[in-house]
């Protein structure tokens, strides 16, 4: 049964599968942390240099590495749909598995949506301009703000009120939403990889090069662009290296008809995923090993 929908409807799945994940973990993580600890975080990192590093120093270095490595359209395309799109859901992950402020990272994950519907749209018009290649997307700033707004700032929303009020409650909920989310985000994922897995091994080591530069590149920007401690940076640096997946696919499939070829943005989001993973194995190990030195 399920076979059968995806093969009629796979975009709608896909869709739904994906908002469900998405509402999930940030659901998840705001029953994780009150309202006091969003809105002490936030204030530790200030917003205007974070918001240029997002969507202005990131979207260029994206053109500058398509342009550098003479990718394709759709490969160009599908990088800078992501380059636009900062903070994916999965950021407050891999923070917390690399043992840095996870409070911090749920929190910009939370808000930056609300300027993606502002400047998102700013972004790829630049980045699209300054590369020369035709935008695939036709679509309002108006839509991309509900998107993001109901598929992450309001479960976060939710999820911190719900813990401000009733903090057993929350503490009751936030594991089972947790893995119902990472459940549904695996079937989204699967199911991708399955509707596109035709095209998928046809991604060139050029495109696979250029995506490892762009995703090292922004997790280098990130780090030296947060301010305080170790941890504040390690937030910073994996919530611009990994871009939201969910919106660059929004983006992708609402033009052409919902027909939008989806193979350069699964192979491209499973490179910054691989990155993520990557770059999580490295922090860990480095921090081990100052912790075994004595080092704090």
């Amino acid at each position: 049964m399920f076979q059968s929908l995806l093969e009629k409807n796979p975009t709608e799945t896909i869709h739904l599968l994906a908002f469900l994940s998405l509402f999930g973990l940030l659901l998840s993580a705001g029953l994780e942390m009150g309202l006091r600890d969003f809105i002490h975080s936030v204030r530790r990192q200030p917003l205007i240099p974070t918001l240029s590093l997002n969507f202005v120093m990131i979207p260029v270095v994206g053109v500058v590495i398509s342009g550098f490595m003479k990718l394709d359209f759709e490969s160009s395309q599908s990088l800078l749909l992501l380059a636009a799109a900062p903070f994916a859901p999965v950021v407050p992950l891999f923070v917390g598995m690399s043992r840095g402020n996870q409070v911090l990272a749920s929190s910009f994950t939370g808000i930056i949506p609300f300027f993606s519907g502002l400047f998102t749209p700013a972004a790829l018009s630049l980045g699209f301009w300054l590369g020369g290649i035709p935008k695939p997307y036709e679509t309002s700033p108006i839509e991309i703000l509900g998107a993001t707004l109901s598929s992450i700032t309001l479960p976060l929303f939710i999820g911190t009120l719900v813990q401000q009020k009733n903090p057993k409650l929350a503490g009751v909920l936030q594991k089972p939403i947790g893995w119902l989310a990472e459940i549904a985000g695996i079937l989204s994922l699967a199911c991708l990889i399955y509707v596109e897995r035709s095209s998928l091994i046809a991604t060139t080591s050029d495109a696979a090069a250029s995506v490892v530069l762009f995703t090292e590149t922004s997790f280098m920007l990130g780090w030296l662009v947060a301010r305080h401690d170790v941890q504040d940076r390690i937030a910073m640096a994996f919530g611009s290296s990994n871009r939201n997946i969910g919106l660059g696919i929004f983006l992708a499939t609402n033009g052409a008809g919902g027909n939008a070829n989806l193979s350069p943005i699964l192979s491209t989001s499973l490179l910054i995923l691989g990155c993520g993973l990557i770059n999580v194995a490295v922090i860990r190990t480095f921090s081990g090993r100052c912790t075994l030195n004595g080092r704090p």
